[in-house]
């Protein structure tokens, strides 16, 4: 009896870590919103436009591995009456898997952009890879990242050509651990090298985003 007692609390103190393990997860959802600049080169010119725009987030993880997306709709005009290729209204689609491995992430997902400009609505689509470097508080309430990817082949599903894109992220992030909200502030640089009327035709889009809403958790969050 004094045998069978032992092994059984050697098979319970295995187990509850292993059931810790396995608890570590955490769900978000929230709200985004953007003030934005775009700048196109045209013919020979630089034309701007800003604006703001809002959408959702939401990301679903167990430590190492989770997945996050973000679809945001922008409105974005220019300063004056002056016509500018800049002004348009985007949609804004980006889905990446995750994994951790200690403070270096890896990432890799699908992004999508229509672009309802002036002349014509495309849409712009295509595969990214990219990384961040995640880091947290050690009682996991703030945390800090700084990503870039690359998308090596965006394709217009109307015009059939393809072009290439790099973008650039940083963000703070605010989620106390003994409630379930979070806040977070960032910064974003988007490049695109797009094929145009006359040739190549580069564009960009930077600007703040603020995010928020609800968070579950259990365990060790995973970047999100």
């Amino acid at each position: 009896m004094r045998l069978r007692g032992e092994v059984l609390l050697l098979a319970l103190g295995v187990a509850s870590p292993l059931s810790a393990q396995r608890a570590q997860w955490e769900l978000t959802v929230g709200g985004v919103a953007v003030h934005a600049e775009r700048a196109v080169a045209f013919e020979g010119r630089r034309h701007t436009a800003s604006g703001s725009g809002s959408g959702v987030e939401l990301a679903l993880g167990r430590s190492p591995i989770s997945v996050w997306a973000r679809a945001i709709s922008s409105d974005l005009t220019a300063s004056s009456d002056t016509a500018t290729m800049a002004a348009a209204t985007l949609g804004d689609i980006d889905a990446r898997g995750r994994l951790s491995v200690g403070a270096v992430v890896l990432e890799g997902g699908l992004v999508r952009r229509v672009v309802t400009g002036q002349f014509a609505s495309r849409v712009w689509q295509g595969l990214r890879v990219g990384g961040q470097l995640h880091f947290q508080s050690t009682d996991e309430a703030i945390s800090f990242m700084c990503a870039a990817g690359y998308s090596p082949t965006l394709r217009s599903s109307g015009a059939g050509t393809t072009g290439t894109a790099l973008d650039f992220e940083s963000r703070l992030r605010f989620a106390p651990t003994r409630l379930p909200v979070w806040l977070a502030i960032g910064y974003r640089v988007e490049r695109r090298e797009l094929p145009g009327l006359t040739g190549s035709q580069l564009e960009r889009l930077s600007g703040v985003l603020a995010a928020g809403g609800f968070a579950l958790h259990r365990g060790r969050r995973p970047p999100t």
